[in-house]
């Protein structure tokens, strides 16, 4: 430090950039190569690495860069990132970021507008092609966002498997989404599942419906002191 003072520079200092990094277990999207855009899982931050689930179709080249964009507590955020390569399990591995770009918003009103951290009844299904089959069964379902939903059952699914969600939404008719099973956790107080599913292919009123319910659920609940 010294050596720079005597040179009349100064260190330059570091940012914190872990309180603008992803939360585990949220949605991100992926841009790559230009065009493609992937829509994918933060499963893993460790310190040199970001690990995330792999999307449905197209494949990276290790060594190439995806740029993330994504939304948090904080606001929204962008990052450029070297792609390392897969692991084990297929899962997408990328360098820790260096610099992460704020592109505004944030506080309670921003994570309103993404997720609803709360939890109400729904129902769900088995689906096959993209059609929900057979009957509708209760679930609890938590964690809201226009990306999916975390769906608490007795039964244990398999990944990637598909199922049919259909959640009550404050106004209209509930809405009825084919979704993608893409992680699970065992819930060890109830012995249920917590299974993280994400919707394959809402259009965009249904997309605004499920944004228009988060914030006035988010809303009521700080009304009554409760987020």
């Amino acid at each position: 430090m010294k050596i720079l003072e005597a040179l009349g520079l100064k260190r330059k200092a570091s940012v914190n950039i872990k309180p603008m990094l992803p939360t585990l277990n949220a949605w991100v999207d992926l841009h790559y190569g230009g065009s493609a855009v992937f829509h994918v899982v933060v499963e893993e931050i460790g310190s040199d690495a970001i690990v995330t689930s792999h999307p449905d179709s197209g494949r990276l080249r290790p060594g190439a860069t995806g740029t993330f964009l994504y939304t948090n507590s904080q606001g929204k955020f962008r990052f450029a990132s070297l792609f390392l390569g897969e692991d084990p399990g297929g899962r997408l591995r990328f360098a820790l970021p260096e610099r992460v770009t704020s592109l505004g918003g944030g506080g309670a009103n921003q994570r309103a507008a993404v997720r609803l951290d709360a939890t109400v009844q729904g129902m769900w299904r088995m689906a096959a092609g993209g059609k929900g089959v057979g009957e509708f069964t209760k679930a609890t379902v938590r964690d809201i966002s226009r990306g999916g939903v975390a769906l608490i059952i007795p039964a244990q699914l398999r990944k990637t498997q598909e199922i049919e969600v259909q959640l009550p939404l404050s106004d209209g008719p509930p809405l009825q989404a084919i979704c993608e099973v893409m992680r699970i956790e065992r819930i060890e107080r109830s012995g249920k599942y917590s299974h993280g599913v994400r919707f394959k292919a809402l259009r965009p009123f249904e997309e605004r419906a499920v944004a228009d319910f988060i914030n006035k659920r988010q809303a009521d609940l700080r009304a009554r002191g409760l987020a």
